[in-house]
């Protein structure tokens, strides 16, 4: 995951950072899912093999 933030926001601060993304991001135009990415397999979700492209809706 990459998260940008604005210049009123300390990057390295991060509850200024949770801040930003609970309270100005707003996922219907601001994410950006980029295609066929591998998942991590720390990730709870993994399944070797498996497709991880989200479905479209």
């Amino acid at each position: 995951m990459v998260i940008m933030v604005d210049e009123d926001v300390d990057p390295f601060n991060l509850p200024q950072v949770m801040w930003a993304l609970s309270s100005k991001v707003n996922p219907a135009g601001d994410l950006v899912q980029l295609p066929n990415m591998s998942v991590l397999e720390l990730d709870p979700g993994f399944k070797p093999g498996g497709d991880y492209r989200q479905a479209d809706h």
